[in-house]
């Protein structure tokens, strides 16, 4: 059942979504069904999805990458299309009328938060209302595990996204 959320119900910090990490074991359209399903049920008025990985066909079908599945499976179902600019891909798309942003930070995964906070000055976002979609060796295949705040679980990506937004 797809729900929206709002902002205001959210509690301080960013909201991430941990995908396992093996989940290449199910291939990438399985794992971009899984991915799908947890960012639908996430979007909301004046969300920024970003989804983390490394740019480049050589990390194109490596596990460190599930966020862009991700982000090109949203873009894809939804019509939008991801433009370059400077730092990152962006496409903005209407989801129950609702304003969605889709990113694609296009710096290494332990640069990431230099792409989130170049994005969050151009959106003007609140951190609150970014979703953050990674990888998560901790996880099952399989497995999405979402979250409000808390620590980055040792994933440098993360890391770099939090330190970045604060």
């Amino acid at each position: 059942e797809l729900r929206r959320l709002t902002p205001s119900a959210w509690p301080p910090g960013l909201l991430l979504v941990g995908a396992g990490a093996l989940g290449w074991l199910l291939g990438e359209a399985g794992f971009v069904a899984i991915a799908r399903q947890a960012a639908l049920v996430l979007m909301l008025q004046g969300a920024v999805i970003a989804c983390l990985g490394n740019p480049g066909e050589r990390y194109r079908l490596t596990w460190h990458n599930a966020g862009f599945w991700a982000v090109e499976e949203l873009a894809r179902k939804h019509g939008a299309v991801l433009k370059a600019k400077k730092g990152y891909d962006l496409a903005e798309l209407t989801f129950y009328s609702e304003e969605v942003y889709l990113a694609r930070p296009l710096t290494y995964m332990n640069l990431s938060g230099k792409a989130a906070r170049k994005l969050r000055r151009k959106l003007k976002a609140d951190p609150s209302t970014i979703v953050v979609i990674h990888d998560d060796i901790d996880l099952k295949a399989g497995v999405i595990r979402i979250r409000k705040g808390g620590s980055s679980g040792g994933h440098l990506g993360v890391q770099s996204v939090i330190e970045s937004l604060g």
